[in-house]
């Protein structure tokens, strides 16, 4: 479940005051070698820490064996585990340590969960009676069952064990693409409204002379096409990419509503992304008609329109978590001025896929690090190839 610095999530309603921290390193401590888990923090008053996580090959079924981890306290005190599955909420496995000492612990899951076992979905860990105002550390590592068994079926420790289903709760939108009305999906509240360059003067003298929806500056112009045929990017290149050239068409719009708000589209994939560690993704979308402004004489005083396209793809992370990332094509994460809707392929690792409207691809990476999730987009006359860059974990 954790060895070796993969990241995990911490569920909402923890009491600890400070987020994990999934890679630490604050020196070999015995069977506890970095990288780590370290929870931290302090409190103005008195009380007990706890909260659950979901760790990498979560959910797992464990029909028995035991839970083995290795934990370290900065302060000598009591410390809980249980587990959270279908069966529920296990009971509480207690053990009193001492500061600065390993120890390993051999849980067996019957004692916890009962002799049947169960779809373990999250792992929970507590601190008690915690002084106020005092920092205290809690370091956890080598987290595993002795006896599980993937949600495919596989027993955990199989070499490819990270191909299994994800269990993913998705539902595709019915959304029309060009549509600017989106309802909010995975965050609370919506994205405000990008700030228009021009004012309603100015747009409506632009719009005497041109029938565009957006009209940019030629260097905003040339920095999106750039992203777009850009082959060597950083994974942080590639996450603002998307980002930066539909804000640069939506802020120079000549009226509201042109097309749905890349930035609430960019925040919502960003929320659904985090929920699944990194592991799944919507592919963003922008396929836009525009016009571009360029010299019509020496001294610039004059101005022509040129028409201009975006085509372009975007994942709303920079980093993947293990070494497949399943990918959705939703019409609600295309920003688009076009009644048409874009084919789109993807190269899972082995070949390009074609990805119809409302289906998913996995691709897998052959190693961590800096990799790339090709992709490519096709509307028309318009094709366009782009590799978007991730940093696998």
């Amino acid at each position: 479940m954790y060895k070796g610095g993969e990241s995990g999530v911490m569920e909402a309603g923890n009491t600890f005051p400070e987020s994990p921290e999934w890679n630490a390193n604050w020196g070999n401590m015995g069977t506890l070698v970095p990288p780590y888990i370290r929870i931290s923090g302090a409190k103005a008053s008195a009380g007990d820490w706890s909260g659950t996580m979901v760790l990498d090959r979560m959910p797992v079924n464990v029909p028995g064996g035991n839970l083995s981890l290795d934990l370290s306290v900065s302060r000598a005190g009591k410390v809980g585990v249980w587990l959270e599955g279908d069966f529920g909420v296990s009971a509480v496995h207690y053990v009193n340590v001492s500061a600065g000492v390993p120890n390993h612990l051999e849980i067996p899951v019957a004692s916890i969960v009962g002799s049947a076992g169960g779809l373990v979905q999250r792992l929970g860990v507590g601190l008690y009676d915690v002084p106020a105002n005092s920092y205290e550390t809690l370091f956890l590592d080598n987290i595993a069952f002795s006896c599980a068994v993937g949600v495919d079926g596989m027993v955990d420790g199989d070499s490819d064990d990270e191909s299994r289903e994800l269990v993913v709760d998705y539902s595709f939108s019915d959304v029309v693409p060009a549509s600017p009305r989106r309802e909010t999906r995975f965050r609370s509240v919506a994205a405000t409204e990008t700030s228009a360059a021009y004012d309603s003067v100015s747009r409506v003298k632009i719009a005497d002379s041109t029938n565009a929806d957006f009209v940019l500056a030629e260097q905003e112009h040339l920095q999106i096409q750039n992203f777009m045929e850009s082959a060597e990017l950083t994974p942080e290149e590639s996450r603002r990419g998307w980002f930066n050239s539909m804000y640069l068409i939506e802020r120079n719009r000549l009226r509201d509503s042109a097309m749905a708000n890349p930035k609430a589209l960019f925040y919502e994939a960003a929320e659904f992304t985090a929920g699944y560690d990194n592991r799944v993704m919507p592919v963003l979308v922008g396929n836009v008609d525009y016009a571009y402004r360029v010299c019509a004489d020496t001294s610039c005083e004059v101005s022509d329109f040129e028409s201009g396209r975006a085509l372009l793809a975007g994942l709303p992370s920079s980093e993947v978590s293990g070494s497949v990332l399943e990918i959705y094509y939703d019409p609600y994460f295309i920003a688009t001025n076009r009644s048409s809707i874009p084919t789109l392929e993807i190269h899972d690792g082995k070949r390009w896929v074609n990805v119809p409207l409302k289906s998913k691809v996995r691709v897998e990476f052959d190693s961590a690090g800096k990799n790339s999730v090709s992709v490519r987009l096709a509307d028309g006359d318009m094709t366009v190839t782009q590799n978007i860059a991730v940093e696998v974990k």
